[in-house]
């Protein structure tokens, strides 16, 4: 088995984007090279144990930093490492790791479906993507578990073809946009390619309609949260 190349580097913004979500930026190591959509994998020291932890990087491949979207679990390993990281503080990775990338040749049209933080790869997708008509559905529980809805608006300001949607599950009474899961908004363009990110329960729903509809399987690119 080939053994992973690891990099040390220091943290250099962090910031809380959404109810227990965190966006972390990480100097980019020298050399480092990497395909929107994939992940690295963090080594977490653990009182003696050392674990790996898999966070998709969600800059674009021609930023000069590496960030990430990393959600707070209370009695996660990782997350009481990422809660006591501090600016200037260094944390190890890997090198990317992973098949769910953005193909630079696809010109068609592409759908990006997500929900909660596996939106980390799409958006590296989402701001590396220069060809071909994109739409985007993202769907979350709540209005505070939105996040980087600036920068989708970025997005639709520099590229007209690309749009997006937001659903929320469990919205509050004053919201006005999409309810439900986005399970419930699909569409279906014969001769796209569909990207989709989240938990296992929506990738198979997402995955099983398509696949109903006839979508060819090379059309269709998941990864599981």
């Amino acid at each position: 088995m080939i053994e992973s190349k690891f990099f040390t580097v220091r943290l250099l913004k962090k910031q809380i984007i959404a109810q227990n979500i965190w966006e972390l930026q990480f100097e980019k190591p020298a050399g480092f090279v990497f395909k929107a959509g994939q992940f690295v994998q963090f080594r977490i020291l653990n009182s003696d144990e050392v674990v790996l932890r898999s966070y998709s990087i969600s800059s674009a491949p021609t930023a000069n930093y590496l960030e990430f979207c990393i959600k707070y679990l209370p009695d996660g390993k990782a997350s009481h490492f990422f809660d006591t990281l501090g600016i200037g503080h260094t944390a190890t990775f890997s090198e990317p790791k992973g098949l769910f990338a953005l193909p630079k040749e696809i010109e068609v049209k592409k759908h990006f479906i997500a929900t909660g933080t596996g939106f980390a790869p799409i958006m590296a997708m989402l701001e590396d993507n220069v060809l071909g008509e994109s739409n985007l559905l993202f769907g979350v529980r709540t209005e505070e578990d939105l996040f980087w809805l600036e920068r989708l608006n970025k997005l639709k300001e520099k590229k007209a073809d690309f749009i997006y949607r937001l659903t929320l599950s469990r919205p509050s009474e004053n919201w006005t946009g999409l309810k439900g899961r986005v399970s419930d908004y699909l569409e279906f363009d014969l001769g796209a390619h569909y990207f989709i990110c989240g938990n296992v329960e929506m990738v198979k729903d997402v995955r099983g309609w398509l696949l109903g509809k006839g979508l060819n399987t090379k059309n269709m690119h998941f990864e599981i949260f």
